[in-house]
């Protein structure tokens, strides 16, 4: 590592010597055409051009319950008005969304054919559902008007497309006998709740009653959302060794989804020898070397994985493995493996033979090979066969090909500067920089520290942005940093690993809820509390049908008494809680194009189960006994489940009914996410910027580097923009600055942690936060040596 005065003197060279951007030239004619802060919510109806460019995620959740009842008011042409149930039309309008999302997603599938007679049968089904949902919205319009003339051919079309998908059905059943039984059982619900439309619409527009019109209907398009989410699973495949690629392509997913992220610094050790053994790594960045009896060295580098025994059995690590350099793994854990396993029986047993051929190979090598024979002389065994599963090789190979580096925004002229700040500064000086900039310090830190070293830091940071009336700021940024650093086939396991995010989040999330999951657990509790035979349920799997049912009729009740006290009780959600989950919305839609499942895993996995699992006591709840905890833990993964619409595999007699539990609460969730992310917010644009621009003209605005501009605003000319700096104000060069677009939420600005975590001063933590600055001078040095090259 090179000194950090050569360094420092290698910024302060290249800002000498930086190449200069050139100005663009200024048209004559310009002028200011942006504004400084747009609405991000407004309730006003969105056109049908604005509804069609959206994605069907963008239109499920970033619509504020305003804007959506708006819009559905437009599209059904006023509806409500002539006295229709307007959650019907809601209920179809998300279940059309989701139908679109399906199709979206299957005709991004390269191997389709584009001609429609050529399209695969699981594409040709969901298309015939959306027809159907789309006929079944117009039908109940018809009745709600009560318009006779139009009735009779809305009728036809209707019945038109139930025919063409019942027809279509028996064909795609006829295709794979093996799931016959399961079409042909979805095609039953379908004719029969069809039928039951079709008999109930001349009552309906004869007596203008469309009460029992609307219940029917209602039944038909869960009929076909459950079709449209089980038709994947019923697709025919052409040999048992596609479908097996199927499955382990499927397989592959799960595991993804299931692993998180951690981040190691140059020194700190991965694993311990003599640790317990519960998860391996496959290594995404950097190198790390295992310490072996011998006293040398085994160097492992991108792409590489281990620790894998840990899947097999818990035994304890006979090795520690030490990074070398800045390191990033992605982390599978043995309960995470052993739960997917069970939905995908075809690769249990290769998976049981990787762990035996890894043991004895373990074993094998720690004993002579080979036996004596007739002659005296040793005869070598047959080689054992070590390959892997195909499956995990392609777990490896996905895993080594990903990449996700935090983008610290900071330009090399820049960089020089930064560093002055954060070492040559008074402590105002740095409070005042880490708190406009936090990008900046505590993105560097991130990069430098170690886990322990970050844990030391969650505690101070809160304390100082929170007084500050800055915490949203803070969140904002480890929002960003850590989307920025999470690799894309991996977006369910944000804020899952140890990294800062997670850290700051679990620093007050917990804390600054406690009122609210009181509220809403208390009287699921309540249910948990006055029947302690449920845990029966959970324990013994050989109860006679009618305890079971008996008993299973209480854990519906309880998990709808949970679910109905969460759904209902938006308001009770703090406020930093909702504009965290409002920012997660925002950033993981723009990297990921999802968001559904990341918001869950805030509200639920990061808050509310935590609460269920760690602290029943307060509600009252003995959890002494390995069935009630068994039981707590039941209820708190069918509340994940639900967040996430993931399914319990067939393990349990219970599991079929909590998946209905499940399919059932479906829509509530959705309303529930999208109302929980449903804030008053703006936009404000701010530039830094990291060129000098000497303003020529009266019109033009100077700049030093690192300035701020405020209030930035777009202009007629894509090379220019218009800003305020000081008392000045004036147009400057797009390219000399970097441009920043910040949300500014309604009620941000207070003081969100609950007094027991406040301090008295900040000056401690402000130094707690300059100690470690100093003593990581060399490794910030060191990383900006990197960061150069």
């Amino acid at each position: 590592m090179a000194s950090i005065a050569s360094v420092a003197e290698r910024l302060q060279q290249e800002m000498r010597t930086v190449a200069p951007k050139e100005v663009p030239a200024m048209p004559s004619d310009l002028q200011v055409v942006g504004v400084e802060s747009i609405p991000a919510t407004t309730g006003a109806p969105l056109s049908s051009d604005t509804l069609v460019e959206m994605t069907p995620l963008q239109k499920r959740l970033a619509l504020s319950r305003s804007q959506r009842q708006a819009s559905l008011d437009a599209v059904l042409d006023e509806l409500a008005a002539s006295g229709a149930d307007a959650d019907v039309f809601e209920y179809l309008f998300f279940t059309v969304l989701d139908t679109m999302e399906m199709l979206a997603t299957l005709r991004r599938d390269p191997s389709r054919n584009s001609t429609l007679g050529e399209l695969p049968m699981v594409e040709r089904a969901v298309t015939a559902c959306l027809d159907i949902l789309s006929a079944s919205g117009t039908l109940m319009r018809t009745a709600a008007r009560a318009n006779v003339d139009s009735l009779h051919g809305d009728v036809a079309r209707f019945a038109a497309t139930i025919k063409d998908l019942l027809a279509f059905g028996k064909s795609m059943a006829n295709a794979e006998p093996d799931v016959r039984p399961e079409i042909m059982r979805h095609l039953k619900r379908l004719r029969d709740a069809s039928t039951l439309v079709v008999q109930a619409v001349p009552k309906a527009v004869s007596e203008r009653v469309v009460v029992e019109l609307e219940r029917v209907l209602r039944a038909l398009v869960k009929v076909c959302a459950d079709l449209v989410r089980a038709l994947p699973t019923l697709a025919p495949v052409e040999s048992a060794e596609t479908r097996q690629k199927r499955e382990a392509s499927n397989f592959v997913a799960s595991m993804l989804r299931r692993m998180a992220v951690e981040y190691f610094s140059p020194g700190e050790y991965v694993i311990r020898k003599g640790e317990k053994g519960t998860q391996m790594y496959f290594l995404t960045s950097g190198t790390v070397a295992i310490e072996l009896k011998t006293g040398s060295d085994v160097q492992l580098h991108e792409g590489s994985f281990f620790g894998e025994i840990a899947l097999f059995f818990s035994k304890r690590r006979t090795a520690s493995v030490r990074a070398v350099t800045q390191v990033d793994v992605a982390v599978l854990t043995k309960d995470a493996v052993d739960e997917i396993l069970t939905q995908f029986p075809l690769l249990y047993e290769e998976f049981k033979r990787m762990g035996e051929v890894r043991m004895k190979d373990k074993k094998d090598k720690k004993k002579p090979t080979g036996t004596l024979g007739r002659d005296g002389k040793l005869v070598e065994p047959e080689p054992a066969d070590t390959s892997v599963p195909q499956w995990f090789s392609d777990v490896q190979k996905r895993v080594a090909t990903m990449r996700a580096k935090p983008q610290l925004k900071i330009y090399t002229p820049q960089r020089a500067l930064v560093l002055d700040g954060m070492f040559k500064s008074s402590d105002a000086e740095f409070l005042s920089r880490l708190l406009e900039v936090p990008d900046e310090i505590i993105g560097i830190l991130a990069a430098v520290c170690t886990r322990e070293e970050l844990d030391t830091l969650v505690a101070p940071l809160l304390r100082v942005f929170d007084s500050a009336r800055s915490l949203v700021s803070l969140v904002d940024f480890v929002v960003r940093f850590e989307i920025e650093r999470t690799p894309l086939d991996m977006a369910a396991s944000l804020f899952r690993g140890s990294s800062l995010g997670p850290k700051v989040l679990g620093g007050f999330l917990l804390d600054v809820s406690e009122d609210y999951t009181a509220a809403v657990l208390r009287p699921g509790f309540e249910i948990l509390v006055a029947h302690p035979e449920l845990t029966q349920l959970v324990e013994n799997d050989a109860l006679d049908e009618t305890t079971f049912q008996s008993l299973l009729s209480l854990l519906l009740r309880a998990l709808n008494t949970f679910a109905d006290t969460i759904f209902r009780n938006v308001a009770l959600v703090p406020p930093i809680v909702r504009i965290t989950a409002h920012m997660l919305m925002v950033s993981a839609e723009a990297r990921f194009g999802q968001f559904e499942s990341i918001i869950g895993g805030l509200l639920f996995l990061r808050l509310l189960c935590p609460s269920l699992l760690n602290s029943p006591e307060r509600f009252g709840y003995d959890r002494t006994s390995a069935g009630s905890q068994k039981l707590l833990v039941t209820v708190s993964k069918a509340l994940q489940n639900l967040s996430n619409r993931t399914a319990f595999p067939m393990v349990h007699r219970y599991s079929a009914a909590l998946n209905e539990f499940i399919r059932s609460r479906d829509v509530d969730r959705t309303y529930f996410m999208s109302d929980v992310v449903d804030l008053e917010c703006s936009s404000i644009s701010f530039a830094t910027c990291h060129q000098v621009f000497k303003a020529s003209r009266a019109n033009e605005l100077p700049l030093e580097v690192g300035s701020r501009v405020e209030a930035v605003k777009e202009t007629s000319s894509k090379d220019w923009l218009w800003g305020k700096r000081g008392e000045l104000t004036g147009f400057l060069p797009r390219n000399h600055v970097t441009v920043t677009v910040k949300r500014v939420y309604a009620g941000a600005d207070v003081e969100h942690l609950p007094q027991r975590m406040r301090a008295e001063s900040v000056g401690p933590d402000v130094a707690t936060l300059r100690a470690m600055t100093a003593a990581k001078e060399a490794a910030i040095y060191g990383w900006v040596q990197t960061e150069l090259k």
